[in-house]
This record gives C-alpha cells, sequence and structure tokens, in this order.
C-alpha cells in the first residue's frame, strides 16, 4: 500500500500488478484509505509470492542491463 505524492507510485507499484493498493494525497479518504489497508492486510499472504518473483525478475534484468553497459564500456 501506497500514499501517493506522485504518479509514479501507481506506475512503481503497476510493475506488480498493486496499482489499486495506491491512495492518491490530493484525493485521499479516510474510508478508502482504510479499506485499501485492510484489502492488502488481508491479501497479503498470497500477494507474497508474486511480489517476490517479480522482484526476482526484475532483479535479474537490472542485472542483465548492467552486465551490457559494462560490455560495451569495456568495448567487449
Amino acid at each position: 500500500m501506497s500514499v501517493s505524492l506522485s504518479h509514479k507510485y501507481r506506475e512503481l507499484l503497476g510493475l506488480f500488478d498493486l496499482q489499486d493498493s495506491v491512495q492518491e494525497c490530493q484525493d485521499i479518504d479516510a474510508h478508502a484509505l482504510i479499506a485499501t489497508f485492510d484489502r492488502g492486510w488481508l491479501e497479503r499472504k498470497e500477494q507474497r509470492p508474486r511480489i517476490l518473483e517479480k522482484a526476482v525478475q526484475l532483479a535479474s534484468e537490472v542485472d542483465r542491463l548492467f552486465d551490457e553497459v559494462a560490455a560495451r564500456i569495456h568495448g567487449s
């Protein structure tokens, strides 16, 4: 869950299919915020493996990107 100051939070959580867990500061509503927290708390165990899997995937993509950059820097 995130309370967002910027559209970037929704985009970031969207990578994990959690964009609906973002509450925008300018539109914040206490009831919606509590409902979002409650939903997230109830779904935390089923979401955890999916989040971890996506985090591993993203880390792998970043590793490949840095390997490619390093290879280009070193002229390989």
